[in-house]
């Protein structure tokens, strides 16, 4: 359990910049506050010691500020210890003014309320209790009370009482505000990826609404070749012409087909449910397509798992997305490609590997949010309508650079999402 995490440099240089301005005043209320009580209300205090370390917190202030303002990378675990320098010049302020009975002891709050909002909840409860130890030596070893009298006693008995409610205050703030923080952390994470799933949504009908425009236009033309080759078949001809018409035939096939999938694939369910085939025979003839539609092509596969695996339901779509998968691979790394496949119990994983360029940060930033403008990569249009059907099924496709060169493109998919059971 812990709360918000800075997932970003700027994140820790805004809230270290914001705990300097309460430095700020801070050191100005404390200087305030020690001349009053001395030179108006006439309270015995250590004036000198107070203002060496008040003076003492202006300078780690005015280094925290260069830092802060600075092009240097700002870590988690160095907020931590600027809050433990708060607890830390506190302490010595309350020793040279009344110890635990001082007034203002509450303020250890602020550091630890802090910590429980912006840090892990191992920060903050390691803060909660240095912050008690500091109280506690306050109260019974730098200050503790000598007198004896019932007046003492007393006295003594009601700065127990507020170390005490100090250390139970101490534990609600470190767990109730931490379990807040987490909340609402949770919840920004939720908004924010339900924005992002909608503006994908918002491309994919785009382009389905494209898709259908483009597979009507498509379809009439299609249709009519397909009638000129069947006329033509019906006249005699050489052997070598019949050979040219069975591939203009069997292409003519490959494009309708290739607009039935895509019109399946960017539609919010598949049109075509599919036959029921076993997962290593899906594998397999998914894998065989692509390879005679790509002979060119140098791939190498594998099946690690339970052989032949469980019966799923082969979807046209789910197919479609691998291949253009493959497609990306094969289009920056011709001479090479990898399909490893691992059945586990609960998932299929499918690792595709090329020894391409690989993939830029920037790009990975945005990859299955939006097409990348570069074809070249092998990141364009086709992993972005691949990204969206795979995630359909409750799968996922990861990306990452090869240590020897390329890229490895992961796609996960759990099985009970394509078994027929």
């Amino acid at each position: 359990m812990h709360t918000t995490e800075f997932n970003q440099p700027q994140e820790h240089r805004i809230i270290l910049r914001l705990l300097i301005w309460l430095r700020v005043f801070a050191i100005v209320g404390q200087f305030a506050a020690v001349y009053f009580a001395s030179h108006t209300l006439n309270i015995n205090l250590q004036t000198d010691y107070l203002y060496i370390w008040i003076g003492i917190y202006a300078l780690i202030n005015a280094v925290t500020f260069i830092r802060a303002y600075s092009n240097f990378n700002i870590k988690r675990w160095e907020f931590f210890i600027h809050l433990l320098v708060d607890i830390f010049i506190l302490t010595m302020l309350f020793k040279y003014s009344e110890g635990g009975a001082n007034p203002f002891i509450s303020l250890y709050l602020i550091p630890l309320t802090i910590s429980a909002i912006t840090l892990p909840a191992i920060f903050t409860w390691l803060l909660a209790i240095i912050t008690i130890a500091c109280y506690g030596l306050l109260v019974w070893v730098i200050n503790p009370m000598n007198e004896h009298s019932s007046h003492a006693q007393n006295f003594e008995l009601h700065v127990t009482g507020m170390w005490l409610g100090f250390v139970i205050s101490a534990i609600l703030v470190s767990f109730f505000v931490v379990r807040m923080g987490r909340t609402i952390q949770l919840q920004q994470k939720e908004l924010a990826e339900q924005k992002t799933h909608a503006l994908q949504n918002e491309q994919l009908v785009k382009l389905g609404t494209i898709a259908a425009s483009t597979a009507h236009e498509l379809g009439t033309p299609l249709g009519t070749m397909q009638l000129v080759v069947e006329d033509l078949e019906e006249r005699k001809h050489n052997d070598e012409n019949n050979k040219q018409l069975n591939i203009l035939k069997d292409q003519i096939k490959r494009c309708k087909e290739a607009l039935s999938v895509l019109s399946a694939s960017v539609g919010s369910a598949p049109l075509e449910k599919g036959e029921p085939m076993l997962l290593q025979s899906f594998v397999t003839e998914l894998l065989e397509d692509w390879k005679n539609s790509r002979p060119e092509v140098s791939i190498k596969t594998s099946w690690q798992g339970e052989s032949p695996g469980p019966e799923i339901i082969a979807e046209r779509s789910l197919k479609q997305a691998i291949k253009n998968i493959l497609d990306n691979a094969a289009n920056v790394s011709p001479e090479y490609v990898s399909c490893e496949a691992i059945l586990e119990s609960q998932a299929l994983t499918l690792l595709v590997s090329d020894h391409g360029p690989g993939i830029q940060l920037n790009d990975s930033e945005i990859i299955g949010q939006q097409p990348l403008a570069d074809k070249s990569k092998g990141l364009g249009l086709g992993l972005f309508l691949s990204h969206g059907i795979i995630k359909r099924f409750g799968g996922k496709v990861s990306l990452k650079n090869r240590s020897q060169g390329g890229l490895q493109t992961t796609i996960s998919l759990p099985l009970h999402a394509l078994s027929i059971s």
